[in-house]
């Protein structure tokens, strides 16, 4: 695993800091995102998931070749998961070609910021799931801080009937349609325990993610755009669940739902970097965020049309045999184009 070393380092810190025991254990054909076994205080952890967060980084800045790229990359790793072994090599030679698109117009240093920026995401994500197990464990903990975070977002939605200052934080919010969507947040947030434990494992996250970033940086303005990135995570996870569930479901109502829980989420974790970010770069801050709010998702839906046919056949048809050989044949394939956006050469 790329960086392994570095994440099980966090691991450890956290757990001098929180007196957890949690272990971090990779599975390269796992689910993209980490999965947590709550009693036994394991994070399984798919190393690939950074290469994901890598492209979704690059599509911030190439809409086309990057979103091409995010759906062969998603779709490859479905078709192994159902043992599809003959579609999924078409979808790695499609996946290469776009990298080989992509490094026709990304600059090499360009792929190597959105790398590094990805390490940080990363890193985001892990201790939001490590926040879990240790909420898990301290029951009484997570009952007196979800009392402190409901008061404060009691607080904040007030303001949002005002017109600052969390109004002036956010451009978008003009837009009727951007001010109903930050309404809805924060009174889901107010209700429902269940995203109130997210929002908890978020600020853990962010804080001690915040403190990697002033260990490794000292100037603020890469410091803001860094922490934009890392808000940029939620929407990237959202979109990705999204694209899942048009691949092997179109549930249009669990697709809503994901939707408003993770935009509640990226709502509050907004404000709440806010206020870490520097004084003389929180115009640019703000305006990263703006940006990708403002794009949304739906370039990611532009190449759905050109892979139909995986779709279908990836949804339709029935799970195929499973081949040890045929899974390491193509693993090692994958090896090679991945390597290729770490910064390597072709």
């Amino acid at each position: 695993m790329r960086n392994k070393s570095q994440y099980e380092q966090i691991a450890e810190i956290y757990n001098r800091e929180q007196g957890t025991h949690i272990v971090l254990r990779e599975d390269e054909n796992g689910s993209m995102t980490p999965v947590i076994e709550l009693d036994t205080q394991e994070v399984v952890f798919n190393p690939r998931f950074q290469t994901l967060l890598t492209l979704f980084n690059i599509a911030t800045l190439h809409k086309q070749e990057g979103s091409k790229a995010i759906h062969h990359f998603l779709l490859y790793h479905l078709a192994i998961r159902k043992n599809m072994y003959g579609k999924a090599e078409e979808l790695l030679d499609l996946l290469n070609r776009d990298i080989d698109d992509l490094y026709e117009i990304v600059r090499k240093e360009d792929i190597r910021f959105c790398e590094i920026v990805a390490e940080y995401q990363t890193s985001f994500i892990l201790i939001h799931e490590f926040s879990h197990i240790y909420y898990y464990t301290h029951p009484r903990a997570l009952d007196e801080n979800r009392c402190i975070l409901k008061d404060n977002l009691i607080g904040l939605r007030k303001q949002l009937d005002t017109d600052k200052p969390l109004l002036a934080r956010m451009l978008h919010f003009f837009i009727p349609s951007m001010r109903y969507a930050q309404e809805h947040s924060f009174d889901e947030a107010i209700a429902s325990p269940e995203l109130q434990e997210e929002l908890l494992c978020d600020d853990a996250a962010w804080r001690m993610t915040y403190h990697l970033l002033q260990s490794n940086i000292t100037d603020s303005e890469p410091c803001a755009q860094l922490s934009a990135y890392v808000v940029f995570t939620l929407y990237y996870i959202e979109a990705q669940r999204t694209l899942e569930n048009i691949y092997l479901t179109d549930d249009k109502k669990q697709r809503q739902k994901d939707l408003m829980f993770d935009t509640s989420r990226s709502t509050v974790l907004v404000n709440t970097i806010w206020d870490d970010v520097p004084q003389e770069t929180i115009k640019q801050y703000q305006s990263l965020v703006n940006d990708i709010s403002r794009m949304g998702r739906l370039f990611l839906l532009l190449p759905l049309r050109s892979n139909v046919e995986y779709i279908g056949y990836i949804r339709l048809m029935p799970k195929e045999k499973f081949s040890l050989k045929e899974l390491k044949r193509l693993d090692a394939i994958y090896s090679k184009v991945d390597e290729r956006l770490g910064g390597y050469d072709k």
